[in-house]
């Protein structure tokens, strides 16, 4: 059995340690969700060869699944309750796998009638899970838990998916040797996680307001100065600031001014 560190990964990243160290929690609290995946004793899941999609030539849409226990009232689907349904179905097909039940919040029915696919795999085990992800063909899987409450990352160690993407819910690495992205906005707060990280980096440069739709969608149009009034009206101006870390390394830090200060 193996033996958790007694600081959880979300709270290394806001305790003043050593990011060497939080990257070590991260590390341990991984293996112990490849532990947990090896008791249900799987073969390792078949993924098919690349498939060209529409985007490429080909025939096939993109299969995207999101994994989450946050489809509710959760300051997730406040920030994402608009995604879901954003994507364009031409070329992307979208599964929602839900890991809690529903909350009857509009939060959570906006998604669930937004998103092309919305499955509830609250009531079953990890593995069947992970099965029926597989199953779906998905091509990219995107983990939108990370260590936070609910999460089952067991299902990622399973590695039901060809690709599988960190995004939204754990800003930091999550250590792990079967997450091969981190999606994150280019923001200077986690340069230092991002430089420990163990997956790829893949930066989203296109940002969204709350509750937009595809009409209103705010394309990136230069620096945050530049475009901030477009994105948050509420707020007096958004600059950048260059900055230097404990480890020398430089980066951009977004300070914000409200017109209520």
């Amino acid at each position: 059995m193996s033996v958790l560190p007694s600081v959880q990964p979300f709270h290394a990243i806001a305790y003043p340690i050593d990011p060497l160290l939080a990257l070590e929690i991260s590390r341990k609290y991984a293996a112990h969700c490849s532990i947990i995946a090896s008791r249900f004793a799987l073969s390792p899941f078949n993924h098919l060869a690349s498939v060209p999609v529409k985007q490429e030539g080909g025939s096939e849409r993109l299969r995207v699944g999101y994994v989450s226990s946050d489809f509710g009232n959760h300051p997730l689907s406040h920030l994402m309750g608009s995604v879901f349904g954003m994507h364009d179905r031409e070329n992307v097909e979208v599964f929602c796998y839900a890991l809690s039940p529903n909350d009857g919040t509009e939060w959570r029915q906006r998604i669930q009638s937004e998103a092309e696919h919305f499955i509830e795999v609250s009531a079953m085990s990890s593995d069947m899970i992970a099965k029926l992800i597989n199953e779906d063909k998905i091509q990219i899987l995107v983990n939108l838990n990370g260590y936070t409450k609910g999460a089952r990352n067991e299902i990622f160690a399973m590695q039901p998916a060809p690709i599988q993407v960190s995004y939204m819910g754990f800003p930091g690495t999550t250590g792990t040797t079967y997450i091969d992205y981190l999606e994150r906005y280019p923001l200077g707060s986690i340069k230092v996680l991002i430089w420990l990280t163990t997956s790829k980096v893949c930066t989203n440069t296109i940002p969204y307001k709350q509750g937009s739709t595809p009409n209103d969608r705010v394309k990136s149009e230069g620096p945050p100065s530049r475009r901030h009034k477009k994105l948050r009206p509420h707020l007096l101006q958004e600059v950048q600031i260059r900055r230097t870390n404990r480890f020398g390394i430089e980066y951009r830090s977004d300070e914000i001014l409200d017109k209520t200060n």
